[in-house]
């Protein structure tokens, strides 16, 4: 997949400048760095800004810009993310070595939390070992009710399976916080890679069930059972895909405005006792929810009522290890890299364990 250049007006980062946060104190030392609001090496002046205006500005950064080896895409936001990851990790780095901060501070909470996402020899001695408590209540899934407690549990630990829950700025008044259930649970981009019929959508979907196989076969899974787990994979998130709404539906915000009271949802979906299922994530005291895309919601039920349980399983551990691949040892590692940053996105290279996945999750 080709890499992506792409750059903000001049005009439009004038206000672009951030305080770096050098300390985990109270008292913040900031360093400022000097910011042109416009700078004229980024513009073309060859070229008439009645003609090309985006080219007119930014052509002289564009022409002598290179696409970094990890990024597939570059620009702007880019470099303004790279700037807040460093950021962060001096944060954590100086928490880390500073004596004042004793264990149980949320500082040294933070540095250990960073320093065992950074231990790569713990990560291939311990392997798939954090994820088994999940493999095994995914295992004892008899019925829906299980289903719904597993999904319940999923969502806390990041999602990833069937639909997402998550509280959002009401669209229709961002005073206010709604609850909301949104359409998931597919290993690629969006619905468009599971639907098209060109050759190279076939050729990626192709690639995807190689790289499920791949996957299941380093958690131990025999090459016969994991070419049959990935073709059933691949047809239950195919299913979910087709009832899913494209992109540019979702560009049209009142269709995903679709407030529903907890018994009316329960009509649609009764698989799932919604009270319990909120309750199970904390959330109390909710009558109503936005749903999203009610039929893809309907479809989820549908597969609840027509799909084995055991397809329901090979699905729930598929998308688990592949939510966790890029967090485990150097093999899933580099599998999920070479599927989804190399295949999909065009990267060549592996970015630094520190960059991204962990201060992300820290930040966050």
């Amino acid at each position: 997949m080709k890499h992506i250049k792409i750059k903000a007006s001049n005009f439009t980062l004038a206000a672009g400048a951030i305080a770096l946060i050098t300390s985990c104190e109270n008292k913040q030392e900031q360093k400022t760095e000097e910011i042109q609001a416009i700078n004229m090496a980024y513009m073309d002046s060859t070229v008439r800004p009645a003609d090309d205006f985006f080219q007119f500005v930014n052509g002289g950064w564009i022409k002598s810009t290179e696409i970094p080896g990890d990024q597939g895409r570059w620009g702007s936001f880019n470099e303004l993310r790279e700037t807040t990851n460093e950021t962060v990790l001096n944060v954590l780095e100086t928490a880390a070595a500073n004596e004042k901060y004793a264990e149980g501070t949320d500082q040294r909470k933070a540095a250990d939390f960073y320093a065992i996402g950074m231990d790569s020899l713990l990560a291939e001695k311990r392997g798939t070992q954090p994820l088994n408590p999940y493999f095994e209540q995914i295992e004892s899934i008899e019925n829906a009710t299980d289903l719904q407690k597993y999904l319940a549990q999923q969502q806390i630990i990041g999602g990833g399976a069937f639909f997402s829950f998550g509280i959002l700025p009401d669209l229709k008044n961002s005073k206010v916080m709604a609850a909301y259930l949104f359409q998931n649970g597919l290993g690629l981009p969006d619905r468009d890679y599971y639907t098209k019929s060109d050759s190279k959508s076939k050729e990626i979907r192709a690639k995807y069930e190689t790289h499920i196989l791949r996957v299941l076969s380093l958690l131990g899974d025999s090459k016969e059972s994991a070419e049959k787990q990935s073709k059933n994979i691949m047809d239950l998130e195919t299913r979910l895909a087709e009832a899913s709404m494209t992109n540019v539906e979702q560009r049209n915000i009142p269709a995903l405005y679709n407030k529903m009271s907890l018994s009316t949802l329960l009509e649609i979906v009764p698989s799932i006792n919604w009270k319990e299922y909120l309750s199970d994530l904390g959330v109390k005291d909710l009558d109503t929810l936005i749903v999203g895309q009610p039929e893809f919601m309907k479809e989820f039920q549908a597969v609840v009522k027509e799909v084995p349980v055991a397809q329901w399983k090979e699905y729930l551990r598929w998308r688990l290890i592949d939510r966790a691949s890029a967090y485990l040892n150097n093999d899933f590692v580099q599998a999920n890299f070479d599927f989804y940053s190399k295949e999909l996105n065009g990267i060549e290279e592996m970015r630094p364990r520190w960059n991204v996945f962990w201060l992300l999750q820290i930040v966050l």
